[in-house]
């Protein structure tokens, strides 16, 4: 009888230590694949940053961006009619409060004209694309001389503006000109 017990014993031990071995190789191979999984992810997510920052690197080398301002000194604007378009060698310039009034009819004030110098920074991916230009202003909008403007973009959400008129940053996010959605005010001419 203590033979047949001992016997059993030693059946449940080995079985029980070959169960405990067999869950520490699950462990092992799923902390593995856990691994393996988030380096994927990893690989892709850059992936994916990588390519977004090249389609918005094209749109600066294209001319074809459109700033659109959504906080300027801490406050809060409405980015459908405070931006900076760029198309081609033409630009338009607006700040408005949307309250009505002012020049462009909107609260504010609208202004195009061309641009005279156009610097694009070089920069890798993951790095921010750095934009300094100058508009040559139309005559007769109540402004006069060129309008300096730089653009510091790190991603489409994710761009900060500096304007030579008030020195003060604008942040907000960058669009193409077809994907933008603004409302221009009236210009003077």
């Amino acid at each position: 009888m203590k033979v047949i017990r001992f016997i059993v014993l030693i059946s449940v031990l080995i079985l029980e230590v070959d169960y405990l071995c067999a869950q520490e190789n699950d462990k092992a191979k799923s902390k593995e694949q856990k691994k393996i999984e988030k380096q994927k992810a990893k690989e892709e997510a850059k992936k994916l940053e990588e390519a977004q920052w090249q389609e918005l690197y094209a749109l600066f080398e294209n001319k074809d961006i459109v700033f659109q301002g959504e906080m300027i000194d801490g406050f809060a604007i409405d980015s459908d009619i405070n931006f900076v378009r760029i198309y081609g060698d033409s630009a338009i310039v607006q700040f408005a409060n949307g309250i009505g009034g002012w020049q462009n009819g909107i609260g504010g004030v609208t202004v195009t004209g061309w641009i005279d110098n156009y610097k694009l920074g070089k920069k890798k991916p993951g790095k921010a694309i750095d934009l300094r230009i100058t508009i040559i202003l139309k005559r007769g909008q109540g402004f006069w001389g060129p309008l300096t403007i730089g653009i510091n973009a790190l991603s489409f959400d994710s761009a900060r503006i500096i304007i030579d008129v008030r020195g003060g940053y604008m942040y907000g996010f960058i669009r193409s000109n077809k994907d933008a959605f603004i409302f221009t005010g009236n210009t003077p001419n």
